[in-house]
This record gives structure tokens, sequence and C-alpha cells, in this order.
């Protein structure tokens, strides 16, 4: 999966086919740091699980055109196990940089860590910096752990980021029950698969790595063995209101981007979106999949 994800040349980095749900999610959480860095000179973006990070590409190509209070310096820091893979990313993204921003100084850092052991000074974080995390789809794996999760949420409160954007599936499968978790796994799964049909050619690689996670899903025993399970809105938001974050707007911009894009014929009627308060939450034939959210702490 780490080696499907990755892209062979600078080139070709940004321009990298996406499910559209992942197209809306992406574009959503780069807007809503953009929004919130848009007058800082120096910003420092902390990725919990950067995968390809082609997603930045997006928001070197904005900044690049900013003429009201220019970027003087950009920092990526990627949080990962891989360093090898976080490194092929930091070539990917330097190359592009250094294409694409002039007269701004960039610099990629990796943090070769589990987010449960992360520590505030793993970071590097200078004064002058304005502080921003992204998390796609990686803190529903720490679920099961609320010790350890509250324990990471610690360390991003410390470093005082001006937002925090959440990308997370949409499903309680962490249900004491054993049945009502296999349903709700079941339909989330099946859902995902089936978009994964109306996609491109990664499908069988894409719907093997998902096809992998139904089954351990199924299987696992629900009794003194903890597993990473996804979790709903509601827990999220409890878990947040507990680190006094507040849910923020996101970009008009970004919501009409989702909506053009899902208007496509190929996606018409299939992929939607909805609002929930503040949380862009993504539907495959009306089941949720996913979910975008922006976060400050107050």
């Amino acid at each position: 999966m780490e080696e499907f994800i990755m892209d062979p040349e600078p080139a070709e980095f940004a321009k990298r086919p996406l499910y559209a749900y992942r197209q809306a999610t992406k574009f959503t959480g780069i807007q809503a740091i953009l929004g919130c860095t848009i007058t800082a000179k120096r910003v420092h973006l902390i990725d919990l699980a950067i995968k390809s990070g082609s997603h930045w590409t997006t928001f070197m190509q904005v900044v690049a055109d900013r003429d009201e209070c220019p970027l003087e310096h950009l920092k990526i820091s990627a949080v990962g196990r891989s360093k090898k893979m976080m490194e092929d990313v930091g070539r990917r993204l330097s190359a592009f940089a250094a294409e694409t921003l002039a007269n701004v100084s960039f610099c990629f850092r990796t943090v070769v860590s589990d987010l449960k052991n992360l520590k505030t000074d793993l970071f590097d974080v200078e004064a002058d910096e304005v502080v921003a995390f992204y998390s796609d789809t990686i803190l529903w794996t720490m679920l099961a752990w609320p010790n350890e999760l509250e324990s990471t949420m610690e360390v991003i409160r410390s470093l005082n980021p001006c937002i925090m954007v959440v990308i997370e599936p949409v499903a309680n499968t962490n249900l004491p029950n054993f049945i009502d978790s296999l349903d709700e796994s079941l339909a989330y799964f099946s859902a995902v698969a089936d978009c994964f049909d109306v996609h491109h050619k990664g499908v069988a690689i894409s719907g093997g790595f998902y096809i992998q996670k139904i089954i351990r899903s199924m299987k696992t025993y629900h009794g003194e063995e903890t597993v990473p399970r996804h979790g709903n809105l509601k827990v999220w938001r409890d878990l947040f209101a507990r680190f006094h974050m507040a849910e923020t707007e996101l970009s008009h911009s970004s919501l009409c981007q989702a909506s053009l894009l899902f208007e496509l014929p190929k996606f018409r009627g299939l992929c939607t979106f909805e609002l929930d308060r503040k949380w862009l939450v993504i539907s495959w034939k009306g089941t949720p999949i996913i979910s975008a959210s922006a976060w400050k702490f107050q």
C-alpha cells in the first residue's frame, strides 16, 4: 500500500488522481490551513500521517501566488514509523518546492515515532513559527487506548497550533456488542469497497488493503483483547471537548469544490456531502464514509 501511494517523479507528484471523496477531504483540510496562516510569514506544518504528501503541493502552489504577506519560510514535519518512506516524500516535496516557491526557504523534517511516544521537543518549533497540524485517518488507530490518545493530544496542544485539521472515517465500530459492531463494520466497508469500483485502476491494491480491515474487524474477539476501531462524530467531539477545542467554519470555496466534484456524471447521486454543524461528512450511496473538520484550541 505504501508503494502504491507513492509517485516516482516530482513532475507528476501533484497530478496523482485520488478518489473523489479523498480529493474533497484533502482540499477542504488544506483550505482550512491556508485560511488560518494567510498572514504568517513563517509556517510550520506538522503532518501526523503524511502518506504520499502530495496534498502539500496544493498548499505550496497557493502560497507561491500570495502577493500580500508573502511567505518567507515553510517547514513540514512528518510523523511516522518508516524513515525511508518519509525521506522519499521529503525529497519529492523539496524538489517541488524548488520548482514552485521562489524566495521561500523550505525545510522538511522527519519525526520517526509512534503517535503514543510523541514528545514536544521532537518538533523543533521556533518561536516565530505559526504551527498547524494535519491529521489524516490516523487518530482512530488510538481510540482503543484512550490514555495514549490523550497523551498525544496533550503534546499537540503544547505546541500551540493555530488550527488542527482532522480527517477520519465515519463508522462506530467500537461498540460493546459484537453484532452491532459487525453490522456497522459491514455497512462501512461495503460502501468503501463499492466506491472503489467506480474509481481508477488502483482498485485492486486499495481494495485488498481495505478488505483486510474487513476480515480483521469481523474476526476480532470482543472481550479483553483491545484492537483499533473507528469512531463516529460524537466520539471525536467528546474527545476534543475535553481539550477545550472548538470546531471552526470550513471555507465556502472548499465546499463549492466538493459540490462541483460530486456533480460529475461519474459520481452524481452516488457521492454526496452534508455539514453536521461545522463538520463535513461525505457519504457513498447514503452511507457516511469519511469526515473532515477543523479545530482550534481555546
